[in-house]
């Protein structure tokens, strides 16, 4: 999901019956009841599979990524105010188990994936131009003696200095980084980890990742000017329902970084970075309502929502009182039900 106007937010979702794509929108994030229903999207045939991915490309516009039934990318973009839809579909090729890794950089989505051969493959859209570099289905090859671990998504960020790329090894979980500047050099990261992986940047040449381990906790590994790379353990299972099930953070927009994660006993926690600090852990669900790792969005500075599944494919959203900093508790989107994967 995405927002690309003030009090804006966009979110796609897949039907489980016929995995055709649709979406909506609310004009007012804050009120829980400006949500509008369904939207159908033209598929030309193709069936969609895993998560939808966004991301904001300028102000009132952003590109989805899709998978199709023959594990091929595709890219349509939305435009607002000038259509207030989306464009036709395009083929952007691949072989792929799992959604790509994305970053935004002066106008330009960084479009990371691991294909089912477990190589390490990139490229890039312009939204000025909508060039593909390389141009057509083809990509460049990050590193191919490197081998991946195909079923999970890269995580890419924009640091301001340079867009980077993490995703884990094939073999003992092993995490790697590494610069889109010409040189891609493989940088060795510590921990293990077996997903969930969510790279963020609050200030120029610095980065936060968070995933899980393979222990179910939630790492999270962390880059500040003039130190060396730190890793921390933020939440520590200590059953199998209290182990990580999915992670998301964003960039709040007013210097602080949000932090959800959903446990596999399906609760939702959140806290908050704030100069460096984490703010002790809040829960925004009890057990049993959210069954997907869950996706946060910022709709205005300071301005918070998060989104999920349940298990019944019903699409839930929780809202975040920009003033008071409490939740408005759980509510449903209109018709957003009988869906499938999770909301994008």
């Amino acid at each position: 999901m995405v927002s690309i106007a003030p009090n804006h937010i966009n979110v796609s979702l897949i039907r489980a019956g016929d995995r055709q794509m649709v979406w909506q929108y609310s004009w007012l994030a804050d009120d829980t009841t400006k949500w509008t229903g369904l939207h159908p999207n033209d598929s030309k045939g193709h069936s969609w599979y895993h998560s939808p991915v966004s991301i904001a490309t300028a102000p009132e516009h952003f590109s989805l990524f899709l998978i199709s039934e023959d594990n091929s990318l595709y890219q349509a973009n939305f435009d607002l105010n000038d259509t207030g839809e989306y464009t036709q579909w395009v083929k952007v090729g691949g072989l792929l188990a799992a959604p790509p890794g994305v970053a935004f950089e002066n106008g330009v989505v960084h479009i990371f994936t691991v294909g089912m051969d477990r190589i390490l493959r990139y490229k890039t859209w312009t939204f000025k131009t909508g060039a593909y570099k390389p141009s057509g289905e083809d990509y460049m090859e990050i590193d191919r003696e490197e081998l991946f671990n195909a079923d999970i998504i890269p995580a890419g960020v924009n640091t301001g200095n340079d867009v980077s790329v993490f995703v884990v090894g094939r073999d003992e979980n092993r995490l790697y980084r590494y610069n889109i500047d010409g040189k891609r050099k493989k940088d060795p990261l510590p921990g293990t980890w077996i997903g969930g992986l969510k790279a963020v940047s609050l200030m120029k040449g610095e980065w936060d990742l968070f995933g899980i381990s393979k222990e179910g906790h939630l790492n999270h590994l962390y880059y500040r000017n003039g130190h060396s790379i730190q890793l921390e353990i933020l939440h520590r299972a200590s059953n199998a329902n209290d182990q990580v099930l999915g992670i998301d953070a964003v960039d709040s927009k007013d210097g602080k970084m949000e932090l959800f994660f959903t446990t596999h006993g399906r609760e939702v926690h959140h806290s908050t970075l704030n100069s460096n600090r984490w703010r002790p852990w809040g829960l925004v669900s009890q057990a049993g309502i959210i069954a997907t790792p869950p996706k946060a969005v910022v709709h205005a500075a300071g301005a918070l929502a998060v989104f999920g599944l349940d298990e019944h494919g019903v699409a839930w959203g929780n809202v975040r009182d920009r003033k008071t900093t409490q939740w408005s508790g759980w509510f449903g989107l209109p018709s957003a039900g009988g869906m499938t994967e999770n909301v994008g």
